[in-house]
């Protein structure tokens, strides 16, 4: 939902904001997230229904069926566990970040919108579902901090300037809209959803 080329550490994306970069032959799964919306928003319009739309970042965290390699997951987890194996391998890990929402907490919000559609405060409008941006290298840093016994070192190799990764690589998410109307909402914080795909990793066969 951000134009890629305006990520700066002095920005944050919102609902206001869309994807007006990518198109079919330049970051095409992006593309069809952009035209999924818009065409949801011109069928709302058309056959005059109302309509929330929820925009989660990298959903990540348990997955409960099984899988047999890494392709079986979804992409965020995919991504985000790989750049942990690599750091858990000595490899490197990608300068990059992305906002990050635990899987049980884009359920919970979707429900949440479900059960109060009727809420002016909600209706035919959208929403950014995080809390907070970061990192691969600082995801990496929590997962050996709440796991140590995963890990045989500390290190973290780089996959290029970690400051430029942090700075232009990776969109800031403000969210606070959805929570300024839910002020009970609670995000589960980076530990717990490190912790979920990790389990889910090792359940599968997949922590190595």
């Amino acid at each position: 939902m951000y134009p890629p080329s305006q990520i700066s550490k002095d920005r944050s994306f919102n609902e206001d904001d869309w994807n007006t970069e990518s198109t079919l032959e330049k970051e095409p799964y992006r593309y069809s997230k952009v035209l999924a919306e818009k065409a949801a928003w011109d069928l709302a319009k058309n056959a005059q229904f109302d309509l929330v739309v929820l925009n989660p970042p990298f959903i990540i965290g348990e997955v409960l069926g099984s899988l047999k390699t890494l392709d079986d997951m979804n992409l965020s987890n995919k991504i985000v566990l790989q750049n942990v194996l690599n750091a858990k391998n000595g490899k490197s890990v990608a300068v990059n970040g992305f906002g990050i929402v635990n899987v049980t907490d884009v359920a919970a919000a979707h429900v949440k919108a479900a059960t109060d559609l009727e809420n002016p405060l909600i209706k035919n409008k959208r929403f950014v579902i995080a809390d907070k941006s970061y990192s691969f290298p600082e995801i990496a840093r929590e997962a050996m901090r709440v796991l140590p016994e995963e890990f045989s070192s500390t290190e973290i190799k780089i996959d290029g300037d970690e400051a430029y990764g942090k700075d232009k690589r990776t969109p800031l998410m403000d969210g606070s809209r959805w929570k300024t109307i839910y002020t009970d909402f609670k995000y589960k914080p980076l530990e717990v959803s490190i912790k979920d795909l990790v389990h889910t990793a090792k359940k599968n066969n997949l922590w190595h």
